[in-house]
């Protein structure tokens, strides 16, 4: 697969959780393609979790940032103290073919 923020253009966030990009397919033409990252990452006592079963992390935090292919935000811990985080959505999204997904 393709990392999906070298292989993207236009890539933002919105409502906090909605990623947006215009996405190259095999033939190189642009897509516009979203997803929901609160379909696939979590808040884990104020950390971002990534993968099959985590959702709703936008729930618990705030100030989320999309920046060089990161999310940046700030997630309430278990003592409901406010707790920076970042986590490289490289390493979990992939392009597939002009369509943002996770890559499990």
């Amino acid at each position: 697969f393709m990392s999906f923020s070298k292989s993207c253009k236009g890539i933002g966030l919105r409502d906090g959780h909605i990623l947006f990009a215009q996405a190259t397919d095999m033939t190189g033409r642009q897509k516009d393609s979203v997803l929901d990252l609160d379909t696939g990452i979590s808040n884990n006592n104020g950390q971002f979790v990534c993968g099959r079963g985590n959702t709703n992390y936008s729930h618990s935090g705030k100030d989320f940032q999309f920046k060089d292919g990161h999310l940046s935000g700030h997630l309430t811990d278990m003592r409901g103290r406010s707790q920076p985080s970042t986590i490289n959505l490289d390493e979990y999204i992939s392009n597939d073919n002009g369509v943002l997904k996770f890559a499990w």
